[in-house]
């Protein structure tokens, strides 16, 4: 996952606590021989560097805590990356979206009637 991307998702406050996440994480198989294995975790809290974010989590299975980098992150609440910028009105790269023409019926606040 693109850091600017994680980065404007983090200023969007999309990561809040008990957020899910999947994502691959560093650990060592019974032979102790180091490993990359894909988990799901939630949010605990959030740390944003200047060339990283750091997530702190929680093991959905175990409860074993740990941190997870933004560029590792797989899922967000079950969505694809992606998909939750585009929620939140960005791109994948992590720039805003342009609105479109507003359609449709005016309020009384935009007539200035209320």
């Amino acid at each position: 996952m693109l850091v600017q991307l994680v980065k404007a998702l983090v200023e969007k406050n999309a990561f809040k606590k008990d957020t899910e996440l999947t994502a691959r994480y560093k650990t060592h198989t019974l032979g102790h021989l180091p490993t990359i294995q894909t988990g799901t975790f939630t949010v605990n809290s959030v740390k944003v560097l200047e060339d990283r974010v750091l997530f702190n989590v929680s093991d959905t299975v175990c409860g074993k805590e740990g941190k997870v980098s933004g560029e590792d992150i797989l899922l967000i609440d079950g969505m694809d990356p992606a998909r939750m910028a585009a929620v939140y009105g960005l791109k994948s790269d992590g720039t805003s979206k342009k609105l479109g023409k507003k359609r449709g019926r005016k309020t009384n606040v935009e007539l200035g009637l209320a």
